[in-house]
């Protein structure tokens, strides 16, 4: 079981609020601060979702928002964030100057590892359907493919991407897997990629599942200030 639980359970991994109370050791946070974090709490006997007024978490899974923020934005980013981060840059290895290519780039994770994945200087591949590719070239990616560019057998693409991100799972999993470069890597966080089939085309393929990690979050509580700010400065202009 991927994501083992027993009843009763709260759904809900994600949450932004303000802190009502903190408990006995607590140093880096205080009440009426406004924090997000990714609240899966791992190994407990009952899991305390975030689809609740009110939740009661670790420290070490909050982060503060910064004050140019809104709630709801915040609400929705930490899974996302963390999964695209952790397949990226930690199991991928993307580095500057390499081509990625993104499958189901306009959904969650991976429109928020197109805007990663260009923050880190690397070439971006999206695939999605084709009423978004106006939506994924606005985040930095620098091609658009339909799904169906998976299945054609002829090659699609001058150069291979040196990492494929998998969000799809199912046949697109296994196709991808044929269009990355020997030598290449594939990370899915969708499904099992076919390991026998990856070592005999030279690729290394993995599945990732996120973990909560307090230092990531706290960037990306940078990089909001920084592209909000950034955001601002244009408007003034």
């Amino acid at each position: 079981t991927v994501f083992p639980h027993q009843f009763p359970l709260t759904l809900g991994w994600d949450a932004a609020g303000e802190i009502d109370r903190v408990g006995e050791g607590v140093t880096r946070l205080a009440p009426g601060q406004r924090v997000m974090g990714y609240c899966r709490q791992y190994g407990t006997p009952v899991e305390r979702g975030t689809y609740a007024e009110y939740i009661c978490v670790p420290e070490s899974l909050l982060v503060r928002i910064p004050a140019s923020l809104a709630l709801m934005s915040a609400a929705a980013l930490p899974l996302p964030f963390l999964t695209a981060w952790q397949a990226l840059i930690q199991a991928g290895g993307l580095q500057a100057g390499e081509t990625v290519a993104i499958v189901g780039a306009a959904g969650g994770v991976g429109s928020m590892a197109v805007q990663l994945a260009r923050l880190q200087g690397a070439r971006v591949i999206a695939y999605s359907r084709p009423a978004n590719h106006a939506y994924v070239k606005g985040l930095g990616a620098e091609i658009a493919l339909d799904y169906q560019a998976l299945f054609d057998p002829s090659p699609v693409l001058e150069t291979r991407p040196d990492l494929l991100l998998d969000c799809s799972g199912g046949e697109a999993l296994a196709a991808g897997l044929e269009r990355v470069r020997t030598g290449g890597r594939l990370v899915t966080i969708a499904g099992q990629p076919d390991v026998a089939r990856a070592e005999a085309l030279g690729v290394r393929a993995q599945r990732i599942v996120a973990k909560a990690d307090q230092p990531q979050l706290e960037r990306l509580a940078t990089l909001c200030a920084e592209e909000i700010g950034r955001a601002s400065s244009r408007e003034r202009v």
